[in-house]
């Protein structure tokens, strides 16, 4: 089987090529989209989604999550990890939900679809799967920290054992 490697170089364009001729169809009045469209990814701190982003999720880096965190009022934290690695260190305020744990579905069917979310795991694997099945289950604000929590320490970000 032929390797996909040369066309990942490619999702890129292709994907802002995409953008901006939705963009332009849309005339959206969205405050939000006119200051993404002005943007670089670089600058907004919002990674272009990939393979591993739900659609309608958004990506983002260390620091702009961290961002992110402090500037949306009722933010809800999700930690997607096992309860060893929550107890290892994670995000303050966040809420353990393991994606391997018993009753992961019921306990995101219990959550108000409606509040803002942002979801992290160690890398970014299993946050990736966590917030699509979010996705599929009608939640209308998530937000993703790309490559997790390892990337959220390595930014130098705090996180907490209590």
């Amino acid at each position: 089987m032929r390797s996909l490697r040369p066309l990942r170089r490619l999702a890129p364009l292709v994907l802002v090529a995409g953008l901006a001729a939705g963009t332009a169809a849309c005339g959206s009045n969205d405050d939000d989209a006119a200051a993404a469209a002005d943007a670089t990814p670089t600058t907004m701190g919002v990674v272009q989604p990939t393979a591993s982003a739900a659609p309608g999720v958004r990506l983002l880096d260390a620091p702009a999550a961290s961002a992110y965190l402090q500037a949306t009022p009722g933010v809800q934290i999700i930690d997607v990890r096992t309860p060893e690695e929550f107890a290892a260190g994670h995000l303050a305020g966040a809420q353990l939900i393991d994606i391997q744990g018993a009753g992961f579905t019921e306990k995101l069917d219990a959550l108000d679809r409606n509040t803002p979310y942002f979801v992290y795991c160690r890398s970014g694997n299993r946050s990736a799967v966590a917030t699509a099945q979010m996705q599929e289950m009608g939640f209308t604000n998530v937000a993703e920290l790309q490559d997790g929590i390892n990337a959220w320490t390595a930014a130098g970000l705090p996180v907490t054992n209590a």
